[in-house]
């Protein structure tokens, strides 16, 4: 079975979006380390950035390749 790059993009996002939601639960019951909030917002980040790219067709390219562009880059600390 061939995948197209919006699903693949999709699924990708999903993931990210999984371990964000995941590291929200572990800040709330624990005291993580220092860091550990820009992990959560860098995976926040990283799905957002994703869904705009994997949303091609559906909104107008210019503001999904420049917003997902613009969200990946905070991602990295």
């Amino acid at each position: 079975m061939q995948l197209d790059m919006r699903t693949v993009t999709l699924v990708g996002m999903a993931t990210a979006m999984l371990f964000s939601m995941l590291g929200v639960v572990v800040a709330k019951a624990v005291i993580p380390c220092p860091g550990f909030g820009l992990w959560t917002c860098a995976n926040l980040c990283a799905s957002l950035s994703l869904l705009l790219l994997g949303l091609d067709g559906i909104i107008p390219s210019t503001i999904g390749v420049v917003g997902g562009n613009l969200l990946a880059i905070p991602r990295a600390p």
